[in-house]
């Protein structure tokens, strides 16, 4: 069975990442830098897509509790504004792009791409 691997992760106005994108050029990736460059809002997003995940099954509650509300998670609480989190995945010989765009009561837009 083909595994996915991670290839590219990019997020939009989510904490502090106005525009943030990282590749993923090995298995292992350490992210560095200093206080306030946003390393915890890029592993607070991969908690968000997890919990957004969870909450889509039932399985836990809205995902934006965590920080008390979309205007808290939002960059520089701007909630007029979308957070757009995005994938890049490699499957064998395949490549798909799956972007959300969250909006302060849901999702607008899901985008996937399936290139073989």
């Amino acid at each position: 069975m083909p595994v996915a691997e991670l290839k590219r992760v990019w997020v939009r106005n989510f904490k502090s990442l106005r525009d943030f994108s990282l590749d993923v050029k090995s298995k292992f990736t350490a992210v560095a830098g200093p206080s306030g460059s946003g390393k915890t809002s890029l592993v607070e997003t991969f908690e968000l897509w997890r919990d957004l995940v969870e909450y889509i099954r039932g399985n836990a509650p809205h995902p934006f509790l965590k920080w008390w509300s979309f205007e808290h998670a939002v960059w520089r609480g701007a909630a007029s504004r979308s957070i757009a989190l995005g994938l890049e995945l490699s499957v064998g010989n395949t490549r798909i792009w799956y972007e959300l765009e969250l909006y302060r009561q849901n999702i607008v837009n899901e985008r996937i791409v399936v290139d073989k």
